[in-house]
């Protein structure tokens, strides 16, 4: 799947044979597929043995089990302001 997914007060699951080439905003995270591209978690965001993630974290808790694989960058620090960013869009889009 190609695209976004918003669901800034919601837990988004990623299932293990998804493949997405996507920028997701949740309040959790977790990811046992594919990732390539950006999330924003407001809470957490887990990425579970054999799942991958190539891009962009910002969210508080970042946890990875043994033999995820991530190849990107993490910051924890701007999460309340990506998440203002995302709620606004979603606001736009409506």
């Amino acid at each position: 799947m190609d695209g976004q997914i918003t669901a800034p007060a919601h837990h988004v699951n990623v299932g293990a044979s998804a493949v997405l080439k996507s920028r997701i905003v949740a309040r959790v995270l977790t990811l046992a597929g594919a990732l390539e591209g950006s999330i924003t978690a407001s809470e957490r965001v887990r990425i579970l043995g054999r799942a991958s993630l190539r891009g962009h974290v910002s969210s508080p808790s970042l946890l990875l089990i043994e033999g995820a694989r991530f190849n990107g960058t993490a910051d924890p620090n701007r999460t309340e302001a990506a998440m203002r960013v995302a709620r606004y869009r979603q606001k736009q889009q409506a």
